[in-house]
């Protein structure tokens, strides 16, 4: 079961949930051994810690991203105003790490295409 769809059902439960604040890594597991089904992380920002964001962020932003694209394609009929907000397909292959995986490929001698593929 997606963790969603688990927390959605805790909270619509008859019971009370009760969620605990963790401080950091280590409370969060002692709270998890403990029992607790779910605890509340907001107080890990302020201790420092670097991130914490629903799992779905990134998916949340692509999609919006890709709306104001389509509006911007829309209104305009070409992406060349939108260039300054989007990665060259370099850009794209450092996100992606797409040289690690080529150096990987070559050091084994595995073909860069698959197999009945073009090359």
């Amino acid at each position: 079961m997606r963790r969603t769809t688990c927390f959605r059902q805790l909270v619509a439960a008859p019971e009370i949930l009760v969620m605990p604040c963790c401080h950091d890594g280590l409370s969060a597991r002692v709270l998890e051994q403990a029992g607790f089904e779910a605890i509340a992380a907001a107080e890990l920002l302020q201790l420092g810690g670097a991130v914490v964001a629903h799992p779905c962020g990134s998916v949340f932003t692509a999609v919006r991203a890709l709306q104001d694209w389509a509006a911007h394609l829309r209104q305009h009929g070409s992406a060349a105003g939108f260039r300054d907000r989007m990665v060259d397909f370099a850009g794209y292959q450092a996100v992606v790490g797409l040289d690690p995986i080529r150096r990987r490929q070559a050091q084994l001698e595995l073909p860069l295409t698959p197999p009945g593929g073009e090359a």
